[in-house]
């Protein structure tokens, strides 16, 4: 599947005929939300009213496509405020969360801290696909890279079974057989429930599989010989297959591993190569989804691959995203309404990559219309995980001048974030000072100066006459200069004055790209250069320290890179 799924995407069937995918998708959904909603009226158990639909996408999907999908589900007769869309590898990590801690391996407790690191393997059916994560300190998760591994699923073990048959019995019987797609369809499915038996480092067990009658039939029309005469008959199969007449071909433990030997070494080069990534140094866990993952033979090369990570796998890793999607759609109203923002979020950062000025302008109007639920959040009263969902997009409409003038215009949205950034959540609080501040043109419009332009007070900073001694944003003027405004850290005290700090290189940088970062840092200080970077000189409120940093920097090195461009935080430090 595509990263990007749009209207003008077509799908081909087996004849070379080919539809709109919208087309597809939504008659898909429809039938079975159709089929639930007959099964639920059966027994009486809900209304169609009481049901939230959960639909999970892949983790290479874009924002867009996310979008594609809603639409086909709202096209297939789902209301939109009764639906999420959520990643396959979040529905995973949810259902995985709440595993017993005996499947979760040693130190299984400190897998989802706040912080960690995690690794997503989706091994399915056709795809396999790998996800990095990060847990927040709300227990939200951020994904970190994302990598499609390709074709390499169980379908790739059913290719494997099928070229032995074709060895076996030979094209022209093989291809005469294939034609009847309902005994192929029953060869497969059966196999499908067979190859989950096979287990590594056991030459001496044999898996029998079922053979159907048409395939027996086709050996024997097309080659004047039966299937056990052509097995007995060949050195390259007498040691390690059988054929027996109640149609069971019985195939021994190695061969029946070697089955599995092209897909397996190929998801762990791929784990390999993604734990070579700067991004994922810290990562300590692999959480192992999708049907393949229940593949005894898969389990065994990942944990002798990779035995100095925890590999979790639970007893129905099938059944991951399904029931972790169940467990999504029973969590708060407002967990689900926080994931909303979010994708609207990624859906702003596509739009204003757009060359269509005219979808820009109406996507933002429709935001910022008075009452957008964007507003309203921002505004209500009750400061929630919402609101901070909420403030980040203003944050991201902040980079364009144009959106900045729609912003402006609203007084009273510039006095609530002004407020917001003396919130008691901390994380609140660091996302309404970073808006405000590129919401202002650097520039907080409450700063005053005292005479010498070296002094400042936060106008704002006395409440019903009691001095907050929270951190704010103030700008720096040098009265001999011309020079921009640069932000600083208003001082607890209104009147203290700003001491002198050396001059110093600061170091920009994405979190994804930190060890390249480091070894610039380690390089400059040992050439006796003063050097400042966030990982060792951050103290107290991250954009007050960054304002300072800012402020006393003579050089600023920015490792700029997609992520960076990406980053919310680091586009406001380039600015």
């Amino acid at each position: 599947m595509k990263e990007v799924v749009s209207h003008s995407f077509t799908l081909g069937d087996d004849q070379g005929q080919s539809m709109p995918a919208i087309t597809v998708f939504t008659a898909a959904i429809r039938y079975l939300k159709n089929h639930m909603i007959e099964s639920m009226s059966k027994s009486g158990a809900c209304g169609t009213s009481d049901i939230l639909w959960v639909i999970t996408v892949p983790a290479i999907f874009s924002d867009a496509s996310k979008e594609f999908m809603q639409e086909a589900a709202v096209e297939a007769g789902i209301r939109k405020d009764y639906l999420i869309i959520s990643l396959e590898s979040e529905a995973a990590f949810i259902y995985c969360k709440h595993l017993p801690l005996d499947q979760r391996g040693n130190d299984g407790l400190k897998a989802f801290t706040s912080g960690s690191k995690y690794l997503v393997l989706d091994a399915g059916g056709e795809t396999v696909d790998i996800t990095l994560h990060e847990i927040q300190k709300d227990g939200s998760m951020d994904v970190i890279e994302k990598t499609s591994v390709g074709d390499w699923g169980g379908t790739k073990v059913d290719r494997a079974y099928q070229d032995l048959l074709l060895e076996i019995v030979g094209n022209v019987a093989f291809y005469r057989f294939r034609e009847s797609k309902s005994d192929m369809s029953e060869l497969f499915r059966y196999f499908e429930a067979k190859k989950r038996a096979v287990r590594p480092n056991t030459p001496g067990d044999i898996i029998s599989f079922w053979i159907p009658a048409a395939l027996e039939e086709a050996c024997e029309n097309a080659n004047d010989t039966k299937i056990d005469e052509m097995i007995n008959s060949d050195h390259y199969f007498m040691d390690n297959l059988d054929f027996v007449h109640n149609r069971y071909l019985k195939v021994n433990g190695d061969r029946a591993v070697a089955l599995f030997k092209e897909p397996v070494e190929h998801i762990v080069s791929h784990l390999e190569n993604m734990l070579k990534k700067p991004s994922a140094t810290e990562v300590k866990t692999i959480l192992v989804v999708g049907g393949f993952s229940e593949s005894l033979v898969l389990q065994e090369k990942l944990k002798l691959n990779f035995s100095n990570l925890r590999v979790i796998t639970s007893k129905d890793a099938g059944m991951a995203v399904l029931s972790g999607a169940v467990m999504l759609g029973h969590q708060p109203l407002a967990n689900l309404r926080i994931e909303r923002l979010n994708t609207m979020l990624g859906l702003i950062r596509e739009t204003s990559k757009s060359d269509n000025l005219l979808v820009q302008e109406c996507f933002v109007d429709e935001l910022l219309a008075f009452q957008s639920p964007i507003i309203k959040t921002v505004m209500a009263k009750t400061e929630t995980q919402e609101t901070t969902a909420a403030v980040k997009i203003i944050w991201e409409l902040g980079f364009d001048e144009k959106n900045r003038v729609h912003i402006k215009n609203r007084k009273d949205l510039l006095k609530k974030l002004k407020k917001l950034r003396r919130s008691e959540n901390p994380a609140l609080a660091e996302v309404a000072s970073f808006t405000y501040f590129v919401v202002n043109d650097l520039v907080d419009s409450g700063s005053e100066e005292n005479s010498e332009g070296n002094d400042l007070v936060d106008s704002d900073s006395e409440d019903n006459g009691r001095r907050t001694s929270t951190p704010t944003i103030a700008v720096r003027r040098d009265s001999n200069s011309d020079q921009k405004s640069i932000p600083t850290a208003v001082p607890k005290s209104p009147r203290q004055p700003l001491k002198p700090t050396p001059r110093h290189i600061m170091v920009s940088y994405n979190r994804t790209h930190q060890p390249m970062a480091l070894k610039v840092y380690e390089s400059l200080k040992e050439h006796k250069f003063p050097v400042w970077i966030d990982v060792e000189d951050m103290k107290g409120n991250v954009l007050d320290s960054m304002s300072q940093a800012i402020l006393d920097a003579k050089i600023v090195i920015i490792c700029a890179s997609k992520d960076y461009g990406n980053s919310q935080n680091c586009r406001t430090v380039v600015k």
